[in-house]
């Protein structure tokens, strides 16, 4: 097995970076979760953070930062709770209190109370008041990203939209090349802001290939922009156009001067 220091050295990377030092100049503003045998069930990256501080501090000779860093703020889980309670009432706190998790961690709980502990769907609902219909798309982001190995979890919102736009859903779980064409455009960056999503179902009716265009590193809007030009009458500007000028032509005539 890792030794903690192994596991701490593993944990340190640039989020945890950062709340080292948010943690420094602000302090600890929320405390960890452990269970009664005080195994920390939330909040290991605020541990990890605390013992670099303490090091920190060590390396200095600064006693009254080793006094500060020394030990940390924790909360402790109702005696007797199970592992699939304290999952359980996790997942509250997460989902839906103050402290949110990021989407995708989100997905990853949802998942694992199904795996480990055999957890339905409606269970799951019931026990997170959480929507059916939000825990499949959920699951179905978590499988996709997980799958394509897609290391920034920041990417979700993207991926999301991808649920949500039926076409391309659909395209991703029918098309494995497709699927690893958009996971590609989405990690480069190449595809723009997460809204950017929506537009795809214009960009794959074009003459020419507009995915081949993106994946070329030619500017979103630009090869939406010539997507619009190919169908004019699917531009939202022309249809608010047109819908003014059946407006203006019901207007009946007034007379001008009497």
């Amino acid at each position: 097995d890792p030794t903690q220091e192994q596991i701490e050295e593993a944990m340190w990377n640039e989020n945890t970076k950062e709340l080292f030092w948010d943690i420094k100049q602000n302090g600890l503003q929320d405390p960890i979760l452990i269970s009664e045998d005080f195994y920390v069930m939330e909040g290991n990256t605020r541990l990890c953070a605390f013992r670099h501080l303490y090091n920190q501090a060590k390396e200095k000779n600064n006693k009254e930062e080793m006094d500060k860093w020394r030990s940390i703020q924790c909360e402790m889980y109702p005696p007797g709770l199970d592992k699939l309670g304290m999952h359980i009432m996790l997942g509250k706190w997460h989902i839906k209190q103050k402290t949110p998790w990021d989407a995708f961690e989100k997905a990853s709980f949802i998942k694992r109370l199904m795996k480990e502990f055999n957890k339905t769907k409606d269970q799951i609902a019931e026990d997170m008041n959480v929507k059916k219909t939000e825990i499949d798309k959920m699951l179905w982001v978590e499988n996709l990203m997980t799958e394509q190995n897609v290391k920034n979890i920041k990417q979700y919102s993207h991926f999301e939209q991808c649920f949500q736009k039926q076409e391309i859903r659909k395209k991703i779980d029918n098309d494995p090349k497709f699927k690893g064409k958009i996971v590609k455009l989405v990690e480069t960056g190449n595809i723009g802001r997460a809204e950017n999503i929506r537009k795809l179902p214009k960009i794959l009716n074009m003459k020419d290939d507009g995915i081949t265009m993106l994946e070329k590193g030619i500017e979103f809007d630009k090869v939406y922009e010539k997507a619009v030009e190919e169908n004019p009458e699917d531009n939202p500007l022309l249809k608010n156009m047109e819908l003014m000028n059946k407006k203006f032509k019901k207007i009946d005539t007034i007379e001008l001067f009497k």
